[in-house]
């Protein structure tokens, strides 16, 4: 017994290491056979060989037609083809390839527009995993009816000495998307890492896409696991539209733009560092960070810019860069009569943007960013520092602060969207900002050095802009000081309101404005002035009213009185009134002699808070305090006996 245990050992012994030994060539008809039977193919090769420690196949010369029978075009010629199979997985089924190498051959790939494709073979057993593969002298044609893509790819050897250690293989690309032209060479290691291999695969591209250049290096691994990256960028180009159909977003042609920075992933984490980015006369730099995490997404940002022109954005945001950024303050071209047209009193001017709370859940964000000049079409922002929060669905911008038109203004803004109908929370100030840099395009006002400040404080609740304001509570004050009068009336609605109101108050093209303030308490949309006050050298003007947010409608009257009581006829009250798109002035003839509104202690008080808001600077001189907090005939009896002296 024991000799025979022992024989039949000798015996297996002798079969396995034959089985190790051999190269299983003699297998090949019986892998043409099975290829064609599983195929529908006519599958051919001029060689065959085989190993099982470890499982490894060797293909040469292997040939696959079009179709059964079929003299066309073969889709895959390969000289050399070599396959490492995973070979526990093998004993259960299961085809995963540690490794694929080709080496010589051409591939021509075709898919119809119906989605059929030439590469179909449903009886071969697609592999669950391909670890890695590696390519060498070969032609790959790919025509896709389907998605518009004509690819030609040729990867050969590395020819520059300087260069081949790194980056051994060289390839050849160009083709088109969409009738939209690419090329451009790509340098990169043997082996393409695609799942769960730790094989970092490094490259280099030069590429061209229309207009654009592209210039990536870095490394990628496993391209259909967890796809770490590590590329530093570089791309420039007349404009992003060439970027279109690569980049899935339809722009208008934008302003000649650059790009460059550092993208790592890492799991579900992008960090881009080193930004460095232009956009016509714009540019911003920085550090940001994509986390796909489970649930919510999470930007991250700190951005930095010296100079940016929110013109150049207008073709991402989808809107026309070439319209006159404000018809209204347009003074290039004479003053032309003005003809009498019908007006569409419905007109509204607060725009109706929708509040879609949803949106804001889509992710959290923490962003900073700090620019040196914001120009804002005909505005010019400097200094301009802000956080952004959007944390569980709550949109904080605390602090927004910038330097406008010479003055600072701060802002916050808190929106929460947890339900609905979202509530949100603004306060603004502006500190002496200077006329003649509000309206920079407008030539009568370039002279004009009066300042204007502003204080507003508003909550309400909402599905738009629109609905947040007619249902807004809270105070708004504005105050200016210094400049022309009559240039600025002309600026709020041309000649209707220069020629009216300079009847109330004695104005012409150079009657200065010494001061003028107003104070108004909002709720649920209606803002009553709580003081209103106007000073001139000649006039003293108070007056009452409101504003209403919910249907844009004006209902305000302006008393003058005189300081020169002789010419008193000349001041007559004035109303405003109609709608904040199409506001009437009217003169009331018949009512010279009604009593001015008398400055309360309240009044006094919301003015003088005001006042800090214009006063010192280009307010100075003004004395906005002496003039409107007083009594009118004191101040204007004070005026007089320094004007007699």
């Amino acid at each position: 017994m024991k000799r025979v245990v022992v024989a039949v050992s000798a015996v297996l012994a002798v079969v396995v290491v034959t089985a190790l030994a051999a190269d299983w060539r003699f297998l090949k008809p019986v892998v043409e056979k099975i290829a064609s039977e599983k195929t529908g193919r006519i599958v051919t090769l001029t060689g065959f060989r085989m190993s099982l420690l470890p499982l490894r196949m060797h293909f040469e010369g292997l040939r696959i037609p079009e179709a059964l029978g079929a003299r066309r075009t073969d889709i895959i010629r390969v000289d050399e083809a070599e396959v490492q199979l995973a070979l526990w997985p093998a004993l259960h089924g299961k085809v995963v390839l540690n490794a694929l190498a080709i080496r010589g051959g051409e591939l021509y790939l075709m898919r119809s527009k119906d989605g059929s494709a030439n590469w179909s073979l449903p009886g071969l057993p697609i592999p669950s995993t391909v670890r890695t593969v590696s390519l060498d002298q070969l032609l790959v044609f790919y025509d896709d009816r389907k998605d518009d893509v004509v690819l030609n790819l040729r990867v050969g050897r590395n020819p520059v000495r300087a260069t081949a250690k790194a980056y051994p293989v060289f390839t050849e690309i160009d083709g088109t998307y969409r009738n939209s032209r690419f090329k451009g060479n790509a340098w990169t290691g043997s082996v393409v890492s695609l799942r769960d291999s730790d094989v970092l695969f490094p490259f280099k591209v030069d590429a061209s896409i229309g207009s654009s250049r592209i210039k990536a290096e870095g490394t990628l691994g496993d391209i259909l696991g967890d796809q770490a990256l590590d590329v530093t960028m570089d791309a420039s180009g007349h404009a992003l539209s060439s970027l279109h159909p690569f980049l899935d977003v339809p722009l208008e042609a934008t302003a000649p733009y650059s790009l460059k920075g550092r993208v790592v992933r890492e799991e579900t984490k992008y960090t881009l560092s080193d930004l460095a980015a232009t956009l016509g006369k714009s540019d911003i730099s920085g550090n940001a960070s994509y986390d796909k995490r489970p649930g919510k997404p999470e930007l991250k940002a700190v951005l930095r810019s010296q100079s940016l022109d929110l013109k150049d954005l207008d073709p991402l945001l989808g809107l026309d860069s070439s319209a006159p950024e404000n018809p209204a303050l347009d003074r290039k071209s004479p003053r032309k009569p003005e003809v009498a047209k019908k007006v569409d009193m419905d007109k509204r001017v607060l725009p109706n943007l929708a509040f879609d709370a949803a949106t804001l859940n889509t992710m959290d964000a923490d962003i900073t960013f700090d620019a040196t000049t914001v120009r804002a079409y005909a505005s010019v922002f400097d200094n301009v520092k802000t956080h952004l929060v959007l944390d569980d669905r709550i949109f904080k911008l605390a602090p927004l602060d910038f330097g406008y038109a010479g003055g600072q203004l701060n802002a916050s803004l808190t929106v929460d969207g947890r339900n609905q109908s979202v509530r949100a929370e603004t306060s603004i100030s502006l500190r002496k900002g200077r006329l003649n840099r509000l309206f920079p395009d407008v030539a009568m006002m370039k002279r004009n050095t009066g300042t204007l400040g502003a204080d507003i404080k508003l909550k309400s609740q909402g599905t738009s802009l629109r609905t947040l304001l007619a249902h807004a509570d809270g105070t708004m004050g504005f105050a200016a000081a210094g400049g022309e009068l009559s240039s600025l009336l002309a600026e709020i609605n041309g000649n209707d309101a220069a020629q009216a109101l300079g009847i109330a108050v004695g104005g012409d093209k150079k009657t200065p404005l010494r001061c003028a303030a107003a104070s108004f308490d909002v709720k649920q949309g209606i803002a009553t002035a709580q003081a209103l006050a106007m000073d001139t050298p000649d006039t003293f003007t108070r007056g009452a009213g409101t504003l209403s947010f919910a249907d844009e409608r004006l209902n305000i009257r302006l008393q003058p009185e005189a300081r020169d009581k002789t010419i008193a006829t000349a001041r007559l009250p004035v109303t405003i009134s109609g709608t904040f798109a199409y506001p009437t002035f009217k003169v009331e003839r018949g009512a010279l002699q009604q009593p001015g509104v008398t400055a309360t202690p309240a009044s006094t008080a919301l003015i003088a808070a005001l006042l800090p808001l214009v006063e010192s600077g280009y307010g100075r001189d003004a004395n906005c305090s002496a003039m409107l907090l007083p009594d009118p005939t004191a101040v204007h009896e004070n005026a007089g006996s320094r004007r007699r002296r």
